[in-house]
């Protein structure tokens, strides 16, 4: 994946991000690593040093109970997708990025999708791989079964973390713990969200550097191993800005840890993979604006103004003195993004931060840290309780920036040496199974229309990995693993099978009750033109059934780069002109809201035709040679 993405990334920066191009280059890389892979030594595979060689059987048939709980309802929210998504970020930058690489080839130019946003300066590695599905079918086919992928890779991480200490399927369980959070169960499955991706690729980075360490002192890690784990974290930090804190930490950890004579070379390998692996946008945006992450408002580096973050963007520590909002927002909020089970996690991830850093190993340390800071970060994000002042609406949805901690702290709580042995470990899979079955036992864990089926074939997964605990005295890991790989190739066919056809038109997001559906469904017969629009974010409709339209926001760009509404009618008619539009939708930004002034702005001109009211939304028709109109009231 990573050389997928180099590439592509390399090919994009010249406006060569095309089926043919990116085919051709990844043929040739992948022979070029084929060959270099073949001259390149076998590393020893690590022994776990847990005295247990084999598993018990109610730890495995936990384990898989525990997948299957966190599967079923994945998939069928997949196969949900096919008749829209419920995600507005998917809908409102994730696919519109995607599909924005593709129809022109540049991964380079900023894509404003909604004005006084930060969103356009974000790293896209997520977004990149949607573009390439996109460049392969000329649709989003293929968009709602990338997470199922990223789910798979996570469990695998999971499992490779706790092979080392003997582990592996109480520590792949601590991953279901977390995928099973009511607020990743509810926006990851068929959606372009990107919170699974980051976790995924920041546990294969520690996955890697436990599985390659070494005890020497002064040569803890191969450079291949420095080079192949920093790829992953380089990935991780390429696809969501949340993954900077924990991924800093491994970067401080891992070179403090080389040890004395390998310090400077393990930080210019681990330098390099960062760099190949996710540096890509943070260098977009400093060749673009000059500085690498806007968001952040460095001290002496430009960053455009974005008056959404600046009048609405709150943390959580903002209202820690906040008993009002504690106690009315916070506390009912987390019951409904981490289900009744949140007191537990919340004292699981401090109490195996703390036992990390005090009595863990190096490797723990290392790990517990990343933790410890991930969730200081969360904490003290501007937009993780975003609102009005206090009212943090989407403190809920953003409950999602805490993720990495979380599973930092739980797959590594498996592997501290008081719970590795005697029942310890059969105790711990057993309570992993539990928050795992009450996460999912909310209702919105399940879409409405497979709820009764999904609960069924949990059931019967149930009491057959019930009986084989039962039945069965042990069972070796080899049949454990295997078991796994048939739930996560189980999770791909039920996936595939609910075939490819996706009406983004139907989005649950605007509903089909709302006027912007009603445009929605106008834009599935346009193809092949240029379609503007002001007033909702949720744009990805309009690019078409066969994803041949352009639809840009239209608004005013800024020297310093930040976006805005358009407020003035000459520029409204400057920017129609400018971006040659033969269609442009007008609605309101918020329900309730009165008719938007762009509405009669277009009505002015003879030269527009109105084609499709709903509400107050309107779709007008352009001429192609569309003239400057001066004559705004």
């Amino acid at each position: 994946v990573a050389t997928l993405t180099a590439v592509s990334e390399g090919l994009g920066t010249v406006g060569l991000f095309r089926y043919w191009t990116v085919g051709l280059a990844s043929l040739i890389t992948a022979a070029v690593e084929l060959v270099w892979g073949r001259r390149a030594p076998v590393a020893a595979k690590p022994s776990p040093q847990s005295p247990a060689a084999r598993t018990q059987a109610v730890v495995a048939g936990l384990a898989m109970l525990s997948a299957v709980l966190v599967a079923v309802p994945f998939v069928a929210r997949v196969l949900a997708a096919r008749d829209g998504t419920e995600d507005g970020d998917t809908l409102g930058y994730h696919l519109p990025f995607a599909v924005r690489f593709a129809q022109t080839g540049w991964l380079t130019r900023l894509h404003f999708t909604a004005p006084d946003d930060i969103v356009p300066f974000h790293p896209a590695n997520s977004e990149l791989l949607h573009g390439i599905g996109m460049l392969a079918t000329h649709t989003a086919a293929l968009s709602p079964y990338l997470n199922v992928g990223f789910l798979a890779l996570a469990w695998l991480a999971g499992w490779c973390v706790g092979h080392r200490f003997g582990v592996s399927a109480v520590t792949a369980s601590a991953v279901s713990v977390v995928a099973a959070l009511p607020i990743l169960a509810s926006s990851q499955p068929g959606n372009a969200a990107n919170d699974v991706a980051g976790v995924a690729w920041l546990l294969a980075a520690v996955a890697l550097l436990v599985l390659g360490w070494r005890e020497e002192p002064d040569d803890r890690w191969t450079d291949g191993v420095l080079v192949v784990a920093a790829l992953a974290a380089g990935l991780a930090v390429g696809t969501k800005l949340t993954l900077l804190a924990p991924i800093g930490a491994l970067t401080l950890g891992v070179i403090w840890l080389a040890g004395r004579g390998r310090r400077s070379r393990g930080a210019v390998r681990w330098s390099l993979g960062l760099l190949v692996g996710g540096g890509f946008w943070y260098l977009r945006n400093l060749v673009r604006i000059g500085n690498p992450v806007p968001g952040l408002h460095v001290p002496g580096l430009p960053a455009p103004k974005a008056a959404l973050v600046d009048n609405f963007g709150f943390s959580v520590l903002h209202y820690a003195t906040d008993t009002h909002v504690v106690s009315k927002v916070f506390r009912p909020g987390l019951n409904t993004a981490w289900g009744p089970v949140w007191p537990f996690l919340v004292l699981a991830v401090i109490a195996t931060i703390v036992i990390g850093l005090m009595k863990g190993t190096a490797l723990q340390r290392l790990v517990a840290a990343a933790s410890a800071l991930s969730l200081l970060a969360y904490l003290v994000t501007p937009t993780g309780a975003f609102g009005p002042p206090g009212a943090p609406t989407l403190f809920v949805a953003n409950t999602r920036y805490a993720a990495p901690a979380l599973a930092l702290a739980l797959v590594m709580l498996p592997t501290l040496r008081w719970l590795r042995s005697s029942w310890r470990p059969t105790a711990l899979m057993l309570a992993f199974a539990v928050l795992v079955a009450v996460e999912q036992s909310g209702i919105g864990a399940w879409p409405s229309h497979y709820r009764a089926q999904s609960a069924a074939l949990v059931a019967a997964v149930a009491v057959v990995a019930a009986a084989a605990a039962i039945t069965a005295r042990r069972i070796s890991p080899d049949l454990l693993r295997r078991g796994l790989i048939v739930v996560v190739a189980l999770v791909v066919a039920g996936a595939a099978v609910g075939g490819t056809q996706i009406d983004h038109s139907n989005s649950r997001t605007d509903g089909r009750s709302k006027p912007a559906f009603a445009a929605f469904q106008w834009a599935q017969g346009i193809h092949d033109s240029s379609i503007g629009f002001t007033g909702f974010f949720q744009q990805f409709p309009l690019y078409g059934a066969d994803l041949s339209n352009g639809a840009q926001f239209v608004g005013d760009v800024h020297p310093d780069h930040s976006f805005t509404r358009t407020t003035d009618c000459q520029d409204w008619w400057r920017h129609l002109e400018a971006g040659h539009y033969r269609f442009v939708v007008v609605s309101p930004t918020f329900a309730g809201e009165g008719p938007p002034p762009e509405t009669a702005w277009t009505r002015e001109n003879p030269a527009a035709r109105q084609i499709l009211q709903s509400g107050l939304v309107s779709v007008f028709s352009l001429p192609a040679d569309l003239v400057p109109f001066t004559n705004c009231s």
